[in-house]
């Protein structure tokens, strides 16, 4: 078996000069405006000119993410920034890519953040950390879950078994009721729970979310508002829902639970129905202001947002 050490060196592609006489390990590609390089078994940086930015001194170089590299040096982890400067001190036992101007680092097995300029916004106490979405991040003390914002404050109790990120300002949130029954709910930017929990919440679609919840008639369906606020009323009645769209809901009633046979129609987003539950299959309402729906003897036809039939 033979060996042969291979090495790289930078010539310019102008002059095919070399830029330097130093005879690189490894040069990976250009990520972001710069390239790591290998050289006497550390690694640092080149720009798009072949200048190095920093020593070649890190046992780890990562590329750069939104303006930043995570290097480790003698066992620990930093960033370095587009300068080749390092912003905080390779102290860390952990660290993750910059999101929203802050990364998560961690040292004894705890987490933190800090910000661009190196600072740790809040103490090392999170056995777990997310990066930063839509200004907020979920943290974990063990089983429970949190939020905490880009100054560092937690914004409500580690009262929740799970979370999903902010959207349109509302965040998901777990209740553990039991061993096997849980509850749903969203949480607003300032913590506060801004409906009651259910059996299960959907995704805000169109500026409505599906709910399920238990009632004397068994779980029935309907949705809520980006203010929490229950569409239907009185209550939840419908065996089926759907996403809004384009302005009209589908929505169904059961008819046989030996057959699990339905009927159809529409609410609209103050939750009348404006086409009453009578097609045996129905489809969503399409840009063109119209829906396929199925009446009796199985024949297929297209209705209006009145629900009159324009096409055969």
């Amino acid at each position: 078996m033979f060996y042969t050490k291979t090495t790289f060196k930078l010539y310019d592609k102008q002059t095919n000069n070399p830029i330097s006489d130093k005879a690189y390990q490894m040069v990976g590609d250009l990520v972001n405006g710069f390239a790591r390089v290998k050289y006497n078994d550390k690694f640092g940086y080149i720009d798009e000119n072949g200048k190095e930015i920093c020593d070649i001194k890190y046992d780890i170089a990562e590329n750069f993410s939104n303006g930043f590299a995570i290097v480790k040096y003698k066992g620990k982890y930093g960033f370095i920034d587009k300068n080749g400067n390092e912003i905080c001190e390779i102290k860390y036992d952990n660290v993750r890519e910059f999101c929203e101007g802050l990364a998560e680092v961690c040292i004894n097995g705890k987490w933190a953040f800090i910000d661009e300029t190196g600072k740790e916004i809040c103490d090392f106490k999170y056995t777990d950390v997310s990066a930063f979405h839509n200004g907020f991040a979920i943290i974990w003390i063990y089983d429970n879950c949190s939020f905490i914002n880009k100054n560092g404050k937690e914004i409500c109790n580690f009262i929740y078994s799970s979370a999903c990120n902010f959207e349109y300002g509302l965040a998901r949130v777990t209740v553990d009721i039991t061993d096997d029954k849980y509850l749903y709910t969203y949480i607003n930017e300032q913590g506060k729970e801004i409906c009651k929990r259910y059996n299960e919440i959907g995704d805000f679609i169109n500026g409505f979310a599906v709910i399920e919840d238990e009632t004397e008639n068994g779980y029935k369906y309907g949705f809520i508002n980006l203010e929490g606020k229950e569409l239907l009323t009185p209550g939840l009645k419908y065996d089926y829902v759907h996403p809004f769209s384009y302005g009209l809901a589908l929505v169904g009633i059961m008819t046989s639970k030996k057959a699990f046979k339905y009927t159809y129609g529409y609410i609209n987003e103050t939750g009348t129905e404006v086409i009453k539950c009578q097609y045996e299959e129905a489809s969503d309402f399409k840009s063109t202001g119209t829906a396929r729906v199925m009446i009796p003897f199985g024949k297929f036809v297209y209705i209006n947002k009145k629900g009159n039939v324009i096409k055969n």
